[in-house]
Parts: C-alpha cells; structure tokens; sequence
C-alpha cells in the first residue's frame, strides 16, 4: 500500500494515522429501547452521538423497541458489534468493545465451571439466578406460602363439609327417623344423602376451579414484578394445568364424599324412634 498524506496545523501536533482495508461505515444503524428513546426523545431516523468507551460513536435509530433482551427495561441500545468496532476503528479506538458474553445451550452441566477455571470472569447461569430467587431470604417465603396454599385450602374444605353435614343431618334428624319408619333402608338412606351432597359439592368445586383458572390468567401477572418494580421481562406467562386440577379435584371430590359417608354413617345409626317424639 502507498499513499500521499498531507499532514495540516502545528508541526509539534500531535497526530495519529489510520489505515483500514474497509471505508468509513459512517452512523452505526442501532434499535434503541422504548425507555431510551423516550429519555432522549429520539425516534426512527434520529442522529445521535454515543460514548463507547471514550470514544464518540454516530449513530442512527433503526428501530425502536419495547425492551433490549439482554437489559430487560433499561436504557439500552442494540448495534451490530462489527459495524460497531470498524466506527471505532476509523477514529483510532481499537479496543475490543466487548465486555460480556451471552451463551446460548451451554453444552454440558459444567460449563459454568470450565468457563471459570478459563479465567474468563465472573459466569452467571440461568440455573444459579433460578436458586438465588427462588431460595434467597427475602424470596423464598413466597414459593413456600405457595406450595402451602393447597394443603390448607384441603384441610379447611374438609373441616367445613364435615360440619356441615353435621349441622345439617342434626336438624333433620326427625326426618331421617321418618323415612326409617317408613320402611327406608339405612343403606337407601345413605345413598340419598351422599347423591344430595355429592350434587351440592360438584358444582362448587368446578366453580372454584374456573375461578382459580380465571384469576391466574388475569390477576398472577399483575402480581410478578421486576427487581425495579416495573414489569418483568419477558412477559409473565400464566399456567394453569387442567389435567393436574382435574386430578387434583377428583381427589378433593373423594376426600370430601368418603368424610360425608362417615358423618351420614353415624347420624344415621342415631336416628331412632326417639326422634318422633320430638316435634319437628
């Protein structure tokens, strides 16, 4: 290569030469976040001027963006890395604009590990940020309430049918009497009861259900916040498994008719001729 360069101003300058096998790419083209571009008041073809490093960079707004995936709701903007290096490269800067590496299926468990034994800095995984906001102190009470929720809305569901069978065949403790001195089998007795709460505690259920499904859908995402307060990215996903409700309401639905057999079993071996002579 040859060239003439003509060198102007104070001859004790001082001056740096630059010589690139590629022309100047001019403004780097960039998709800006929504955030960023709201602060700056830039939109699509805005010209702006950014620091990278110490280095002025021109840009140009391609695109706008809700978010940049790797800094969900910040300011950020998004740039060809080697459109990047060659602006760079053309005023002097040839540091390597990189500080970070995003790694898509990292092959193997260990690779967190190998990267760090590389001395490649510090390495976070999907799997480690998973355990520190899920098992972290001021975190893990919410998983834990969560898997609590369910056993406990089984107990007091249990609890509160078995009174209320209870309270319920007391007061119609003369009537069950009657059908007896009708001629009604304990057994026939039984089984009206059960079909009768059985028909009551169906319904209940799959409307509890359809609620669970509907607040989930609607009210769970409002609930997931970001560490900044805003909303996560990406966007809260809400699953709601009806084959595991289903199951998991069919077990209710048993737990609930075998303690509504045992009440009716006992209230009704005490209905006896005792119970006509009480006034209705």
């Amino acid at each position: 290569m040859a060239a003439t360069v003509d060198l102007d101003g104070a001859e004790d300058a001082a001056r740096t030469l630059v010589a690139t096998a590629f022309p100047d790419p001019g403004p780097v083209p960039v998709a800006v976040s929504a955030r960023f571009a709201s602060e700056v008041g830039a939109e699509n073809g805005s010209q702006l001027s950014v620091t990278v490093g110490i280095t002025p960079v021109p840009v140009v707004v391609t695109e706008v963006v809700p978010t940049v995936p790797s800094a969900p709701g910040a300011v950020a903007v998004l740039a060809d890395l080697d459109t990047l290096s060659r602006a760079r490269a053309v005023t002097g800067d040839l540091t390597f604009p990189v500080d970070a590496w995003w790694v898509g299926h990292p092959a193997g468990p260990g690779a967190a590990e190998r990267a760090t034994a590389l001395h490649l800095g510090t390495v976070a995984t999907r799997e480690a940020e998973t355990a520190r906001l899920t098992g972290g102190p001021l975190r893990a009470g919410l998983p834990a309430a969560l898997r609590l929720i369910v056993p406990a809305a089984a107990l007091l569901l249990l609890a509160g049918v078995v009174l209320h069978v209870t309270c319920d065949l007391q007061v119609r403790a003369v009537e069950v009497a009657r059908l007896r001195g009708l001629g009604m089998s304990r057994r026939g007795i039984r089984a009206v009861l059960l079909g009768q709460h059985a028909g009551v505690l169906l319904p209940l259920l799959a409307a509890g259900a359809v609620v669970g499904a509907l607040a989930t859908r609607v009210v769970a995402p409002l609930l997931v916040r970001s560490d900044t307060g805003a909303a996560p990215v990406p966007a809260t996903q809400p699953h709601w498994p009806w084959p595991a409700e289903a199951a998991l309401l069919a077990v209710l639905l048993a737990g609930c008719m075998l303690a509504v057999a045992v009440v009716v079993t006992v209230q009704v071996r005490r209905a006896d001729a005792a119970h006509l002579r009480v006034s209705p």
